[in-house]
């Protein structure tokens, strides 16, 4: 990249260029009056040379006339010519000398006029420079003074305008902070609703999923009550073949089914209130029934369409129905006691009261979901394992089939 170029003011360019020449013609002028010095000495020293020399061809040449007095040959003859050929040429030089000196000290004193001149013209252009520096070193502080008053109210309106456009932009700028909160506050309000739409939407989509899973519950229900019906139904035709062969596994079946009956008892009194009192009564009633039902036992065997069984199975089947809108009507009132009921019928479900061996070895077709539900109802004999059946059938599978939840 080539070097800028400076820029230069050409009258302080021409000033400078002034001062060096004034400064070469001073030297110059010095020189030369040395030299004329040096000229003037020269000169007078040549006068000086030259007297000499022709007072010696004088004094050589008043000999030689002396001689030629008294001895008139033609040597001396020659002598006394030639000096006076000698001394008038010598002459000449001395008056040649003698105008050289005049001429150098002319030289001399022309030069130191000059000089002098030139002195005092450079003395009386410096003065007139100082007087024309000062004047203007006076009118620039006058312009400078202007200047000054004219930056300082300026400066004053400059201040006062900037003022008014800060107040004019903290106006704007709180406007404008106003109109953000607004538009943020529409946006939060936008959101939400949006989230509160949503919210609904979510809600709705769960009734449905939970309708539909109420409904489908309440299908498999029903299919495992239809499918009870039947096993009840299988389980009553065959109940009085096993019954005249086996008498002594009925007994058997009865006390195994007490102990887990005691059991549920226990279960179901750690629930609160209602809810045990009237798991209580239904396996008192569910007891009696049983009884019932053990008692019309020799009467089926004899006669299988004797109206008193069926009148015993009628009334164990409403029995169990009254004993539901109990445990219903329990659960309404305490539904804490219901929670705590339901988180537990696992230790129950666990021993299975409803399948003990003997019914095994005659198959009654009870289902297992029902008798988890209806741990309070074991078969005790093959004879009132129809009503048994038909209880469990009855009851309900779970409790949000009927909305409790």
């Amino acid at each position: 990249m080539a070097a800028r170029k400076k820029i230069i003011d050409p009258i302080v360019d021409i000033e400078n260029q002034i001062a060096k020449l004034q400064t070469q013609l001073r030297s110059a002028r010095a020189k030369k009056a040395t030299d004329a010095k040096k000229a003037v000495a020269a000169a007078i020293k040549a006068n000086g040379a030259a007297q000499k020399k022709l007072s010696t061809l004088t004094s050589k040449l008043a000999k030689d006339q002396a001689a030629a007095k008294t001895k008139k040959t033609a040597a001396v003859k020659d002598r006394v010519a030639k000096g006076k050929i000698q001394v008038a040429a010598q002459k000449k030089v001395v008056a040649d000398a003698k105008a050289a000196v005049a001429e150098a000290q002319t030289v001399v004193k022309a030069l130191n006029e000059t000089t002098k001149l030139a002195v005092a013209i450079e003395t009386a252009a410096q003065k007139a420079e100082q007087a024309l520096k000062k004047a203007a070193a006076k009118k620039a502080a006058a312009e400078a003074k202007k200047a000054k008053a004219a930056a300082k109210k300026k400066a004053k309106a400059d201040a006062i305008k900037a003022k008014a456009a800060a107040v004019k932009a903290k106006a704007a700028a709180k406007k404008a902070a106003a109109a953000e909160k607004k538009k943020a506050q529409a946006a939060a309000m936008k959101a939400k609703a949006a989230a509160k739409k949503a919210a609904a939407a979510e809600k709705k989509k769960a009734q449905a999923a939970a309708k539909k899973a109420k409904a489908a519950e309440k299908k498999a229900a029903a299919a495992a009550k239809k499918k009870a019906q039947a096993a009840a139904k299988k389980a009553k035709a065959a109940t009085p073949k096993a019954a005249v062969k086996k008498p002594a596994a009925k007994k058997a079946t009865a006390k195994k089914a007490a102990a887990p009956k005691a059991e549920a008892k226990k279960a179901a009194a750690k629930p609160a209130g209602a809810k045990a009192a009237s798991a209580k009564k239904a396996v008192t009633k569910k007891t009696t029934a049983k009884k019932a039902t053990a008692k019309a036992a020799p009467a089926k065997a004899a006669s299988a369409k004797k109206p008193a069984a069926k009148k015993v199975t009628a009334k164990a089947a409403n029995k169990a129905t009254e004993q539901k809108a109990a445990v219903k009507k329990a659960t309404a009132k305490k539904p804490a006691a219901k929670k705590v009921a339901a988180a537990k019928p696992a230790p129950v479900a666990a021993e299975k009261p409803v399948a003990p061996a003997p019914v095994a070895q005659i198959k009654p077709a009870t289902p297992a979901p029902a008798a988890a539900e209806k741990p309070a109802a074991p078969v005790a004999k093959p004879e009132a394992a129809p009503a048994a059946a038909l209880a469990a059938a009855e009851a309900p599978v779970s409790a949000s089939l009927f909305g409790d939840e």
